[in-house]
């Protein structure tokens, strides 16, 4: 599997390292192409532009990817509904990760507490980037935990002193807990369009939301189409 990040640079779709901290120089479309042709059998791809800021997938290089490569394109990032899903496979992709959507479900091991208030107060300006440092980029929710860690990063501090504070088992704590500030959070800025915790199982009201937003978006491309089709004649 193929990881990617991408990012535009001065119109170009570049590849980025590090945590997306790195331009390789290096154009996206070839590059992922080349990389297909040598083995790679399924491309996981994260725009560095559009990752976690509620504005949806770059639809753009979505496309340009599933266009130049035969094996299947997984969308990354910022799937909180079915529209957006829709739209990643509207363009050619196989499917989507989804993260956050799903840490605010009635399924995850959390304390609920701790989970409304995320659906509650959380927007996607209450989260911030740890770890970038070690190439471990990770979106986490901006509580003292986490602000605490960055100044660590900046400072200079080794891993050895910082991964204590980011570490899962004191994530896990929090969970039990519910205590939010016991924990880096890992979360992301589709937290902008979640506002409760709902089921995420099939035949739940929340699962359903999902696949009737999903349905009512390729719904809404059918009649655009239709009514293209009709103008034309």
């Amino acid at each position: 599997v193929l990881s990617a990040d991408v990012e535009r640079v001065d119109g170009v779709f570049h590849v980025f390292a590090k945590g997306g901290r790195e331009d390789t120089g290096m154009e996206a479309i070839a590059w992922i192409k080349k990389c297909v042709g040598l083995g790679a059998g399924e491309v996981v791809l994260n725009s560095i532009d559009t990752d976690g800021v509620k504005r949806g997938f770059d639809l753009e290089m979505l496309r340009a990817v599933c266009d130049a490569v035969s094996v299947p394109v997984i969308a990354c990032g910022g799937v909180g509904d079915g529209r957006a899903l829709a739209a990643a496979l509207m363009l050619g992709c196989e499917g989507a990760t989804v993260g956050t959507r799903f840490f605010l479900s009635d399924e995850a091991p959390a304390l609920r507490a701790g989970k409304e208030t995320v659906a509650l107060y959380a927007d996607e300006m209450s989260t911030t980037l740890v770890l970038r440092r070690f190439t471990n980029t990770t979106r986490v929710l901006n509580n003292g935990l986490a602000v605490r860690v960055k100044q660590l990063e900046e400072s200079g501090a080794p891993f050895e002193e910082i991964a204590p504070l980011a570490s899962g088992r004191r994530l896990k704590a929090a969970f039990e807990t519910g205590n939010l500030e016991d924990g880096v959070l890992t979360i992301g800025q589709v937290t902008g369009i979640l506002h409760r915790v709902q089921s995420g199982l099939p035949n739940s009201a929340g699962y359903t939301g999902i696949v009737i937003a999903f349905l009512a978006a390729l719904n809404h491309l059918v009649v655009m189409i239709v009514g293209l089709l009709l103008g034309a004649l």
